[in-house]
């Protein structure tokens, strides 16, 4: 059994411990400490690989709940600032698509 490390997550900055052979665990706590910010990990590394639009990426951001009124204070601030941005630029868009689809 391999030793547990430390780590910070790298969308909230909070330490925890990882064990990188620990199936139980799954290999998503390498990025981040919770569901949640994994899943905000993986709407970046989306974005980044060219797979996901700033649109597409703010959709997802609305499906787990992260909106322009959302406590960000519990995220480093270079990404609360990055989702601030996107929701920001991408409202008007959302909401076109949505008076368009009625």
């Amino acid at each position: 059994m391999a030793l547990a490390n430390k780590k910070a997550c790298t969308v909230c900055g909070k330490e925890y411990t990882y064990c990188p052979n620990c199936e139980r665990l799954g290999s998503w706590k390498y990025y981040a400490d919770t569901p949640e910010c994994f899943q905000i990990f993986m709407i970046f590394s989306q974005i980044r690989e060219g797979t996901l639009t700033e649109g597409e990426a703010v959709t997802q951001f609305w499906h787990i709940g992260i909106t322009l009124d959302y406590d960000f204070s519990k995220f480093i601030p270079s990404v609360a600032d990055e989702i601030k941005r996107m929701l920001t630029e991408n409202s008007t868009t959302k909401k076109d698509t949505k008076k368009k689809s009625k």
